[in-house]
């Protein structure tokens, strides 16, 4: 939902999982009532960068995106449909979702101050 074009609230719901993410501008962002947080960063002698990409329509931007991280760092690509990718950055199970669109409303609600993320666009 928007006001005006900025975006004010975001829902998504994996029925699958019985999960509910949502995020309300300047309040925060939740899975199931309970806040979430995004990684504000990462320890780059251990874990590898977790990156979302789509996995029905992976496009050359991303996967160059993704060959040039692994250059310099161990990554590992999580493959997830629609919307999920951006709750995954929200709650903090993934630490890049590389877009090059920004049009998005609920993504960039979960990946700013909401929970605690930055959105940085790719264009």
């Amino acid at each position: 939902m928007c006001k005006g074009s900025s975006p004010i609230f975001g829902y998504v719901a994996c029925p699958k999982k019985q999960d509910q993410f949502f995020a309300i501008k300047d309040r925060g962002a939740f899975k199931n009532n309970k806040p979430i947080y995004a990684k504000y960063s990462y320890n780059p002698q251990g874990e590898p960068i977790k990156v979302v990409a789509s996995k029905s329509h992976l496009n050359q931007d991303t996967e160059d995106f993704i060959n040039n991280l692994k250059k310099d760092h161990k990554v590992e690509t999580l493959n997830i449909g629609s919307s999920l990718k951006f709750c995954l950055v929200a709650e903090g199970k993934a630490d890049i979702y590389p877009r090059f669109e920004a049009n998005n409303g609920m993504g960039y609600l979960c990946s700013t101050n909401n929970s605690g993320g930055k959105w940085r666009a790719c264009l």
